[in-house]
């Protein structure tokens, strides 16, 4: 079998954690081209063990994410800060970004930011 990536191996070596999203998507609505865009999700560790974040990953190359790298104890908040730049883009916008953590149940959580990008404001 293939070896698996290091953060796929940590996340399912590691004591399995509950985990609640404040959200898992964002619509930041409609704004003009070459905006940035942030938004922060924001999670609760709801299990018995400290909470990881293996990776972070973005669709794409106009979405970076910032995330809690420490481990977060049971009863605290974590969080992943989402940065979108709208620049050259136009149209309906839709983005994804994949977590991957010691969560119950499933490794992986998609977080999505969605919204408009209309035209650049003349300078």
């Amino acid at each position: 079998a293939p070896k698996k990536p290091e953060w796929q191996e940590k996340a399912e070596s590691m004591a399995a954690t509950g985990v609640e999203w404040a959200s898992t998507e964002f619509n930041f609505g409609t704004v003009p081209s070459g905006t940035k865009v942030t938004h922060q999700f924001r999670f609760t560790n709801t299990g018995q063990n400290p909470l990881v974040l293996t990776r972070v990953k973005a669709s794409c190359g106009c979405t970076t994410p910032a995330w809690s790298q420490e481990p977060i104890a049971p009863g605290q908040e974590g969080f992943i800060d989402i940065s979108f730049d709208s620049s050259g883009k136009s149209g309906t916008q839709a983005k994804s970004v994949t977590v991957t953590g010691n969560f119950e149940g499933n490794l992986t959580q998609i977080l999505r930011i969605r919204g408009e990008v209309g035209a650049a404001q003349a300078q």
